[in-house]
């Protein structure tokens, strides 16, 4: 049974800056299945949001395959990704800084 709620394979995400192209997630592949706690930790800078902009269906990879559900998100027009999203309770993604 495949229990994997996003897949991802191969991501890559790319921005173009005035000084350049700013490359900030490269060949990414991870397999979130239900149930699974996942934390994102790194440096400012590193691509944590938009990692998560990604794995919400909020935006798209520059290449790399986006897999939810079963279901390549490449395929999915916006009503099913908003589906998805109101379905799986993945809108509600938080970030929190903590100082010790």
């Amino acid at each position: 049974m495949n229990n994997s709620l996003v897949k991802l394979k191969k991501i890559k995400k790319v921005y173009n800056h005035k000084n350049g192209i700013i490359e900030v997630l490269k060949n990414i592949s991870l397999d979130i299945k239900e149930g699974d706690l996942v934390a994102l930790v790194g440096p400012s800078g590193s691509g944590k949001s938009s990692l998560l902009h990604i794995i919400a269906l909020l935006d798209k990879p520059n290449s790399g395959l986006v897999i939810f559900s079963g279901k390549d998100s490449k395929n999915l027009s916006e009503k099913e990704r908003n589906d998805i999203r109101k379905k799986k309770n993945i809108y509600n993604i938080s970030r929190q800084q903590f100082t010790f």
